[in-house]
């Protein structure tokens, strides 16, 4: 079984894929969806958890991405959506 998540923008659309899905997939959908499509670590990690019919992920890849997206949303300015081109 292939596991899918995919992010929509306006103009891109970023599918993710991996066998499992257990680390690399949820960790850099995470990332994506904090520093691209502005959203919170909480909001982001519940989407991909729904996505992957999963409660919970695990594992040290994921807990350092939440660490950056927590640093990505700490960031002056990061809630100041650019201007579209």
């Amino acid at each position: 079984m292939r596991d899918h998540y995919s992010f929509s923008g306006d103009q891109h659309r970023v599918l993710l894929h991996c066998v499992r899905a257990e680390h690399r997939t949820p960790a850099v959908a995470l990332l994506y969806a904090v520093k691209h499509r502005h959203k919170t670590p909480e909001d982001a990690a519940r989407g991909i958890r729904k996505a992957l019919g999963r409660n919970t992920i695990d594992g040290n890849l994921w807990e350092t991405a939440m660490a950056e997206a927590e640093a990505v949303v700490a960031q002056p300015g990061h809630w100041t959506v650019p201007e579209s081109r």
